[in-house]
C-alpha cells in the first residue's frame, strides 16, 4: 500500500478514499458501491461548527498534501485517521504527517473553505485570501503554481481528470485553468444535488478511482452537459463510472488516499 503521490490523481487502481458519512439512503449506496469494487472507505465524522448540510463534506474538513501528509480541521478526524491505518495497514503515527488546524472552521462563508482548495497535477486552485495560509506555503514551497480565484468553494467546483485536464463548475475557473494550460470543460451545476442547498457542484459529486477511471457519485444522463462531459472524458482516455442509480449528488468530494 502506497499513499497516493499527487492529491486527486491516483497512478494505480484506488485502495482507499476518505469521506465523512451523513447518514442518508443515497450515501449508503454510494459507500456499499465502493466496498464492491474493492475500495476501503475511511469514514470521518461531521465537523459540527460547519453548517448542518455541509458538515460532513469531507473536502471542507480534509486536504491531502500528496504522500503521507494531511491536513484536518479536527483533532477527532485526525485521531480517527491514524488510528485506522494503524490498525488496518500497521502504518506508525511517526510515518504520517498530519496537521490540525489551530482554529476552528465556521458555518459561514468565507469561514469554512479554508481547506478548500482544488489541487489538478501541478497547479492549486483557491481564493488565496481565503485559504489556510500554511496550505499556501505548502504548495508555494513545493513548486506547484498557485491560481488565484474569487471562488472560495474551490475544490468543490473542480474535478480533475488528469494532471492536465478537469472539469469545472465554475465558469471564471473554467478561464483561469485554460489560462495555466489545463484542458477544462463546464459542466453547468443546476441538476447536481446538494440536499438543503440550490444545487451542488461537479467536484464534490466525483473522485478518481484509478488513473483511467473517475467515478461519479450517480447518473448524469440529466444534465445538459452530460453529452460534453463523456466526449471529454473519452478524449482524455478516463472511463466513467456511476457508484449509484440515483442523480448526481454532492458529498464533498471522493477522495483516494491510497
Amino acid at each position: 500500500m502506497e499513499f497516493i503521490k499527487t492529491p486527486n490523481l491516483p497512478s494505480a487502481r484506488v485502495e482507499t478514499v476518505v469521506l465523512a458519512g451523513n447518514g442518508t439512503g443515497e450515501w449508503e449506496k454510494l459507500k456499499a458501491s465502493l466496498e464492491r469494487r474493492g475500495i476501503a472507505v475511511l469514514e470521518l465524522e461531521r465537523d459540527l461548527n460547519l453548517a448542518e448540510e455541509v458538515n460532513y463534506h469531507t473536502d471542507l474538513i480534509f486536504h491531502h498534501l500528496g504522500e503521507n501528509s494531511f491536513v484536518f480541521s479536527t483533532e477527532e478526524n485526525a485521531v480517527k485517521f491514524t488510528e485506522y491505518f494503524s490498525k488496518f495497514h500497521r502504518i506508525a503515527a511517526q510515518s504520517l504527517n498530519i496537521r490540525t488546524l489551530e482554529y476552528a472552521l465556521s458555518g459561514k462563508y468565507p469561514g469554512d473553505v479554508p481547506l478548500n482548495a482544488a489541487v489538478v497535477g501541478g497547479s492549486v486552485i483557491c481564493n488565496m485570501k481565503h485559504t489556510d495560509p500554511e496550505l499556501l506555503r505548502h504548495y508555494g514551497r513545493a513548486g506547484y503554481r498557485l491560481i488565484n480565484v474569487a471562488q472560495g468553494y474551490a475544490k468543490c467546483s473542480v474535478c480533475a481528470v488528469s494532471a492536465d485536464a478537469a472539469i469545472t463548475s465554475d465558469p471564471v475557473i473554467l478561464k483561469e485553468l485554460g489560462n495555466a494550460g489545463i484542458d477544462a470543460i463546464y459542466a453547468d451545476p443546476a441538476k447536481i444535488i446538494l440536499n438543503g442547498c440550490k444545487h451542488g457542484f461537479i467536484g464534490g459529486a466525483a473522485g478518481k478511482l484509478s488513473p483511467d477511471t473517475l467515478a461519479f457519485t450517480g447518473r448524469i444522463d440529466h444534465l445538459p452537459d452530460c453529452e460534453a462531459i463523456l466526449d471529454f472524458l473519452s478524449l482524455h482516455k478516463v472511463r466513467p463510472v456511476f457508484l449509484t442509480d440515483e442523480d448526481i449528488f454532492d458529498v464533498g468530494s471522493i477522495m483516494p488516499v491510497t
